[in-house]
């Protein structure tokens, strides 16, 4: 595959799970490629089960969503709670 085909290339269907053990598991039972933390993989790539590829990729950092109910006074902890995450998840 040539590298112009390979930046077209698009899978046929997406799979998106929302456990990240759930996505190591259809890796390992060859449903395709996954973007997993090392620590979830670790034993199925020790095992030789699973391998990595695209090494050089950066996912990009994953979002993190605050949802509360509108209101016109949001209580003060929630306040407090929500900017305390975003300190803490700026630095």
């Amino acid at each position: 595959m040539f590298a112009a085909e390979a930046a077209a290339w698009r899978p046929r269907c997406w799979r998106h799970w929302n456990s990240r053990s759930t996505t190591c598991d259809a890796a390992i039972a060859g449903r395709g490629i996954a973007l997993v933390p090392t620590f979830i993989a670790a034993g199925a790539l020790q095992a030789g089960r699973l391998t990595t590829c695209l090494d050089t990729y950066q996912a990009p950092p994953p979002a993190l969503y605050a949802l509360y109910p509108p209101t016109r006074n949001l209580a003060a902890r929630v306040r407090l709670f929500i900017d305390f995450l975003v300190k803490r998840l700026e630095s």
